[in-house]
């Protein structure tokens, strides 16, 4: 789990505790225990709780890390809550559904239309060695493992090289409107030539060979970079032509290394869409400046095919200055958008920029507004923009809100946001009792206004 905690872990001074209020954006205190609701599977470390996926009854399901009961190596949970934000008993045992099998991570969910739920990650049947494949599994709505998916065990995994040295990991995975399963995440095979993967599944967890290359594809950014990179994705979302998007960043490998956004369109079918960018593909620059460090973690698709991404942005001057959060528009095709803030916008949170902020996700309003849930220092932090690209004023301090967590000790941020039927709902890890306990959560946020999801 390194290459994600790397992504989202914080640590410095103690979490405070919460101040109500009735602002918009505010932890509503009727939901779970004084507005949180915690998965409940303490660990010493860091978990990678995913972003909250909201069933038509509205009953709230996320996966996150737990020990392992059964030997070495990772487990994760899935955990189901009631709207109201506690544990639902008629899922698993308690709430809870504990997936622990060689070494496993859970970093997305979603929800079909029929109930049942899909979780992705990487799996390793050796927790100590390499081979490392993209991992799915597909329970039925009482999280009984789903028997009509992948070998009758409700799981499937899928390798893109066959080598023994591979390190594949799904980071995202969505439904498509006929059962079909889209998968992304990096693929491997040595410290140098990490690419984007995609893979589509048919129902019922066989590969779709009707799509790319025998049911995968591959994209590599070096030679619109213009050296070799390595290329890491960490978001996926479908539009509403059925064309896959893919974000993440490309990168040096070289510590502390320059990096940019990478953003992949492919066709339905699995090949690159040559409407968008160079080839399918498009990087984002923050600066001029070769040292730069950005790096997208979260993207959504407006309804009109416009791309946000978002991330973090790092000056190399001062070396290694504080990042700040970061999110780009594209249009269709695949150039940056004028209208957003010139195409890209930074938004510091700490005095003098001295804090390290980062957005760990994004979703959007039905207004155009976009919302982006992260991190400032140590703190969960949210930062809502208007549709040009301003910080939105009515929200927050000026647009952007740090949180005290309740019932917390420090170290938390937020790693996902969703807006479905109607609720703004956060997830992330925090610690619980002292600097080296953790758990998971689900919060749900008041707001003034109505949302949707907005494809994201």
């Amino acid at each position: 789990m390194d290459f994600k905690r790397a992504l989202v872990c914080a640590a410095g001074a103690m979490l405070t505790s919460f101040g109500a209020g009735a602002a918009e954006g505010d932890l509503l205190p009727a939901f779970g225990q004084h507005g949180i609701a915690w998965v409940g599977t303490p660990r010493p470390y860091y978990g990678f709780a995913t972003r909250p996926a909201v069933q038509p009854d509205g009953k709230i399901v996320v996966c996150d890390a737990a020990p392992n009961p059964v030997g070495s190596g990772d487990a994760f949970v899935v955990a189901r809550f009631d709207a109201a934000g506690s544990l639902d008993e008629g899922f698993g045992t308690s709430g809870h559904v504990v997936i622990a099998d060689g070494s496993t991570d859970c970093i997305d969910i979603a929800v079909q239309d029929d109930g049942r739920i899909v979780v992705v990650g990487d799996y390793y049947a050796d927790p100590s060695a390499l081979p490392a494949g993209f991992l799915v599994i597909r329970l039925d709505p009482d999280g009984e493992p789903d028997a009509s998916f992948g070998n009758g065990d409700g799981r499937a995994t899928v390798y893109f090289s066959g080598s023994g040295s591979e390190f594949s990991a799904a980071v995202g995975v969505r439904v498509r409107g006929d059962g079909r399963i889209v998968l992304a995440g990096p693929t491997s095979t040595t410290s140098q030539d990490e690419q984007f993967a995609v893979a589509q599944l048919l129902p019922d967890g066989q590969l779709d060979t009707t799509f790319g290359n025998g049911g995968k594809a591959t994209i590599s950014f070096d030679d619109i970079v213009g050296s070799a990179v390595k290329d890491h994705p960490t978001a996926l979302a479908l539009d509403r032509q059925g064309r896959i998007v893919v974000g993440g960043f490309s990168y040096s490998g070289a510590p502390n290394g320059p990096a940019r956004f990478a953003v992949a369109r492919l066709t339905p079918g699995g090949s690159p869409d040559a409407s968008f960018g160079d080839a399918g593909r498009a990087i984002v620059a923050f600066s001029a400046i070769p040292e730069e460090r950005d790096m997208a973690r979260s993207l959504a698709v407006q309804r009109d095919g416009r791309i946000v991404i978002a991330g973090s942005a790092n000056l190399p001057i001062p070396a290694l200055a504080d990042p700040d959060m970061a999110v780009a528009r594209l249009l269709d095709d695949g150039t940056l958008d004028p209208s957003f803030g010139g195409g890209r916008v930074r938004i510091a949170f700490g005095a003098n920029e001295a804090s390290s902020d980062a957005a760990n996700a994004v979703a959007l309003q039905d207004d155009g507004k976009v919302v982006l849930a992260g991190q400032s220092g140590n703190h969960p932090a949210i930062a809502r923009l208007a549709s040009d690209g301003s910080l939105d004023t009515s929200f927050g301090d000026g647009g952007r809100k740090v949180y005290d967590l309740p019932d917390t000790a420090g170290f938390g941020y937020f790693n996902g946001v969703r807006f479905q039927q109607g609720r703004l709902l956060v997830s992330g890890d925090t610690a619980t009792t002292g600097q080296d306990i953790y758990d998971g959560f689900v919060a749900d946020l008041g707001v003034d206004l109505i949302f949707s999801d907005g494809l994201e």
